[in-house]
This record gives structure tokens, sequence and C-alpha cells, in this order.
């Protein structure tokens, strides 16, 4: 017995520390040349993976294995930056400055009269935008997404309603949706996507399945569709194939990523209140692919519910040869009927996997699968395996509604409740109807009004009904109910 004893403590004394120490903690914040935090930044370590972005305040922690490694972080608009260094210790800090990227004119000159060069780009890019569309017959990859929107000011009362979130703060700035999700993407062609929810969880909501569907937006479409509610005919990509007469573009310089040209050009709608997007698109020299795109609409493109929309998406050379998308941002400015709100989507898409055929299997009736356990996950998985830091104020927000949650679920919150709400007013008695109930029973009573118990017909003359239901609901979210009703005909007698 001794010796086996020692069997197993050497073995946690040697193995253990081992596999425990082969992970290192990598921290830091990235900026700008003038000290300022740039958020969402893409942050890629090997060959196909990218393994996490920037928070919006600049702030990244992942962890990854002991020994070399080269560490890419890489947004639109700056030069990618690259650490290479072999990590001996079980925490890194980094502090990361990121350049604006230098362009350069390849002394293209142009003649007054003369057309920009971008629009040369731009026909290679719609003579090949099906052919980039379709170069990968299936795939599959891991997706990480994290959804917040946030307050910044909303009226008292709306409809007549004082606006409360029930959160006991009364700031106007404050977060009002929180989520994260991660899933297992499966696409062929020609546009068949499926979608597998390993983790789920939204802020406040133990039971909630919150966004876990990422919102796939492929600019190599004609028209690139947002969520229906922003516009439902979708919007004119820079390089579908009319958008020459949508769009003017203007070539603004162009740079070398992995020994590739990378030609930046600014895209400009032609019309105002025609679908069409505002910013820059980065194009890859000879493949014509697009390399990433910095793309906004607003009100002014037909834009319905937000007041506007941001795109940035960053592709990433991946083996065998495809320029593909690892990372995407979609911001939100929201200013409706008084409320005023902002927030974000953000997106990792990593670990590609390329298939000459679809598993007939993954692609059957089924869009959207959620595993039994993606809403069960407990606070220390999330901390494993999240790709985008929480800031402060999103931990606060996580515990916060987390006992919010909690004791609206309690017996005593619960009864107080109905104490309030089941009072008979007499306007629930003549006018409205009323519910009576017991929430910490799952019960409840519906009774119709006086007003409608009452009614005359040449049958029965002066007639009287009551009616009313009764509800339970059960444990596994379905409930039984019934609903009795009384009538008599004071006319004919009849009961």
């Amino acid at each position: 017995m001794n010796g086996i004893k020692l069997l197993v403590f050497l073995f946690f004394i040697f193995h253990i520390p081992k596999t425990i120490l082969s992970q290192v903690r990598v921290k830091g914040l990235i900026v700008d040349t003038s000290e300022k935090p740039i958020g969402f930044v893409s942050i890629s370590v090997g060959v196909n993976k990218t393994i996490s972005i920037a928070n919006s305040n600049g702030n990244f922690d992942f962890t990854i294995p002991f020994g070399r490694q080269q560490i890419e972080f890489r947004h639109v608009g700056y030069q990618t930056q690259t650490v290479d260094t072999v990590l001996s210790q079980t925490e890194l800090f980094l502090k990361i400055v990121m350049r604006p990227t230098e362009l350069t004119l390849n002394e293209i000159i142009v003649k007054p009269g003369g057309e920009d060069p971008a629009y040369e780009i731009i026909r290679y890019a719609i003579a090949n935008r099906e052919a980039n569309r379709t170069r990968v017959a299936a795939y599959a990859c891991d997706n990480y997404l994290k959804g917040l929107i946030r307050t910044l000011n909303y009226p008292k009362t709306f409809m007549g309603q004082v606006v409360d979130f029930e959160d006991g703060d009364t700031s106007k700035q404050k977060i009002i949706f929180l989520s994260e999700s991660v899933s297992k993407i499966n696409f062929k062609q020609p546009n068949d996507t499926r979608i597998d929810v390993i983790s789920t969880q939204v802020s406040g909501q133990t039971n909630g399945l919150g966004l876990a569907s990422p919102f796939l937006i492929s600019f190599y479409e004609n028209s690139v569709s947002l969520p229906k509610s922003f516009n439902p005919r979708g919007f004119v990509s820079p390089i579908s194939d009319g958008a020459l007469s949508f769009y003017t573009y203007t070539f603004l310089g162009s740079f070398i990523e992995s020994n590739t040209i990378i030609n930046r050009i600014q895209v400009i709608p032609k019309r105002k209140w025609e679908p069409l997007f505002n910013g820059y698109i980065q194009i890859v020299e000879n493949s014509w692919e697009i390399h990433s795109v910095d793309l906004k609409v607003d009100k002014t493109a037909q834009l319905e519910l937000a007041h506007e929309v941001r795109i940035q998406q960053q592709n990433r050379l991946i083996n065998p040869g495809y320029w593909l998308l690892t990372s995407q941002t979609i911001y939100l400015d929201i200013k409706i009927f008084g409320f005023d709100a902002a927030g974000y989507f953000s997106s990792t898409y990593s670990n590609y996997e390329f298939f000459d055929k679809a598993d007939k299997k993954i692609f059957g009736n089924t869009l959207i699968r959620y595993r039994p356990e993606s809403n069960k996950r407990p606070r220390t998985y999330w901390d494993s395996i999240r790709t985008i830091a929480l800031l402060p104020e999103e931990k606060i927000d996580y515990a916060k509604k987390d006992s919010l949650e909690k004791l609206r679920e309690s017996m005593s919150y619960l009864d107080s409740l109905d104490r309030i709400q089941n009072k008979i007013t007499w306007f629930g008695l003549m006018v409205n109807g009323q519910t009576i109930s017991r929430r910490s029973k799952r019960l409840s009573f519906s009774y119709d009004p006086l007003l409608k118990s009452i009614s005359y017909n040449t049958v029965e003359g002066l007639s009287l009904q009551a009616s009313g239901t009764f509800r339970k609901s059960l444990n596994n979210e379905k409930r039984i109910s019934f609903t009795p009703v009384i009538r008599y005909g004071v006319g004919n007698g009849h009961l």
C-alpha cells in the first residue's frame, strides 16, 4: 500500500504541475501612437487560429502553450503587429502600440480628367466576385459571439407608463443586454448554414438562449443582408455586379501583408436615400479577394430601427490559400422614441476545416441546434473559454443580475408581488377583468369583467355569464388549464 501511495504522490509531483504550467496567461493593452486604447483588435497565434479579440477598452486576456509563439495583432486601418517570443513563465503582460497603415501610391499618376486607379481594382473584384464567393465548397469553423447593448439615455415615461428596468439603478447609462455564445458553424455552397450551439448565456437569465446565431455577413453577395428589422431588402455591396452605378471610389494606396499587396479604397455613395454603404474596403492584389472592410450605413441609406450600423471585418490568409473571415464587429447606434442606446456584436471565427463535400447528416432540416447543457455552463467554464475579456462593468452586470434573478425567484419576493397585483379593483372587476396569481405555486386564476358577463339576445333575453380560467405551470415548461363557464338565460330560464 505504501508503494502505491508513493507512486500516486510522485505522479502528482511530476505530472500534474507540468500539465498546469503548460499554459501561459497572456494579458495586455492595445493602444495607438497617442496612447488611446483601440478596441476589437483581432489576435492570432499560429496558422488558422484566431484566439481572441481585444475588448472595447483595448484589453486582452488569453492562454496559450509554453514555448516559441508568434502572436499577431490586426485591425482595419493599422499595421499588423507581431510579437515573436519564447514563453517560459506562467504569465506575460504585453503593451501593443498599433500604428496606422503606411500606404504607398506606387508612383501612380492620375491625369486631369483621368479615371481613379480604384476603378480598375474594383472591376477586377467584381469580375472575380462569384469565383471568390464559391471558392470553398464547404467548411466548418468555431465561433465565439459576444453582444452588448447599453442605454445612453431614455425617457421617464413611454406611452403613459413609467420606464423602469427593475434593477434598482436610476442612472441613464446601463447595460440592458449582455450575452455570450460558443458555436460550431457548418457551411456549404450555395448558402446553406447549420449552427451547433455549444454554450450560451445571458446576463440575468439563467435559462436564456441569447443571440446564439452569429450574423454571417458576406460582401461577396450582390445584396448584403442585415437583420430584417434594419432593412428587409438588404444593402448594395461595393463589389456587386452593378456597384459602379451606385458608388464612386478613391484609391488611397497599398501596403504589404503576407507578401501580398493589399489595396485600400474609399467607398462613397453616389446618391443619398438609397441602400448604400459608406467607408473603406481593402482588396487583395491578383486574387481580388476582400482583405477587410470598415463600412457603415445610416438613415440616409434607408436604415430602419437603428440610427447607424458600422461593420468591421478582418479576413486572414488561411491555408490552403483562402482569405477568410476571422473577426467581425457590428456596432449599433439606436435612437428611437426618446431611447438612445449603443452596443456591439463581436465574433471570432477560427479552426477552419475544409471539405469537398458536406456531411449530409449535418445538413438536415435543423438550422440551429442547442446542446442540452448549452445554457447550464458554470462561471468557471466561461472564464476559461471566453475570447473577449470582460469589462469591469460587465463583470458587475453578471453578478448583479444573477443576484436579482435569485431574489425574484424567492418565495418572499413572489408573495410580495402577488399581494400588490392581486388586489381587486373596480376597473378590473367591471371593465378589464383580472388575474389572481400564486407565483410560488405556479398557479393563476383569471376572470372576465362584469360588463362582458351581461348581454341580451332575442332567444335568451337578458343573459348572465360567469367564466374564469385556472392555470397550473408544470416543471417541464408545460402547463395545464381549464375554463369553466356558467350561463343563464333570464328570458327562457335555461342554465
